[in-house]
């Protein structure tokens, strides 16, 4: 499983990461649904994006964020697994709370967002207001990233949050 994350992180361009990360898909969370395992390449992908290229980072944003689907509910696979994963992605949130966060835009930024939205589902409440904070400053980078976090805030409203 490291190899294929490693592969996926180090490729060069999106076609060439997009087989490694089908194989992880295909492994640990076909349809969304979590395989034993699926928690363990969760943590080997967030330790991987400081290095991964930016297409290798672009699929492993992609491959988190259907992993982080995949746990925002209850019937996609075993209790065990689905908590396991659930703790993968919070004991790693502020990894995309501060890419959110940050003002420069990567291609990848809308699939971070996909992971905020999945791991909102089930977040404490103090981590459901970092991850709403890391929308809202997403938001103000401008008209095409607020239309995509204001569909996702209508389920959390804050009336004292301004733009």
């Amino acid at each position: 499983m490291n190899d294929l994350v490693r592969a996926m992180q180090g490729s060069a361009s999106e076609s060439e990461a997009e087989p490694w990360s089908s194989r992880l898909e295909f492994a640990y969370f076909r349809n969304q649904v979590l395989e034993p395992g699926c928690a363990e390449m969760a943590r080997a992908i967030f330790e991987g994006l400081p290095s991964a290229t930016p297409a290798g980072a672009f699929e492993s944003w992609g491959v988190l964020g259907q992993v982080a689907a995949g746990a925002s509910t209850d019937s996609s696979g075993e209790y065990a697994t689905i908590g396991a994963v659930r703790g993968v992605l919070t004991e790693n949130a502020n990894v995309a709370i501060g890419r959110l966060a940050d003002t420069k835009a990567e291609p990848y930024d809308l699939l971070v967002v996909d992971v905020v939205d999945a791991l909102l589902e089930n977040a404490e409440p103090a981590l459901r207001e970092d991850l709403l904070g890391a929308l809202r400053a997403f938001q103000r980078r401008g008209p095409s990233e607020a239309a995509c976090v204001d569909v996702i805030l209508r389920d959390y409203p804050d009336p004292g949050a301004t733009r």
